[in-house]
């Protein structure tokens, strides 16, 4: 895994407590869903909309007809059926970003996938 932090202060308000389960949330799943040997990008910058951090990976990714469901309680995709988890994660990592302003969003990284929060000034 590799992480890059910016050379300017970066700055995010909210629960430090909440904003590290996030963090926790997103990196867990991209290490619990890609194969070995995969590679996760955790990258954090300052945009002109605020602050913003991206999780990357070169993993299988996630089916188009699934990315808005995702974010749902309990819902798994049919390529984690067989992994451990509850479906949970990601859901909470929505709530957490809503409690603090933030947007998530979900892409594809081809191959793997990219989530990015933009915390909103």
């Amino acid at each position: 895994m590799t992480i890059k932090v910016p050379d300017e202060q970066l700055e995010v308000f909210g629960d430090k407590n909440l904003l590290t389960q996030l963090l926790s949330n997103l990196v867990e799943n991209a290490i619990r869903h890609c194969p070995v040997g995969s590679k996760v990008l955790v990258l954090a910058e300052t945009t002109p909309v605020g602050p913003t951090l991206r999780v990357t990976d070169d993993g299988p990714g996630i089916e188009c007809e699934n990315r808005e469901r995702i974010f749902r309680r309990f819902f798994r995709g049919e390529k984690s059926r067989n992994s451990p988890g509850n479906g949970l994660g990601l859901a909470l990592a929505k709530a957490i970003c809503d409690l603090h302003g933030a947007e998530i969003t979900v892409s594809e990284n081809d191959p793997g996938t990219t989530f990015e929060i933009n915390f909103l000034r």
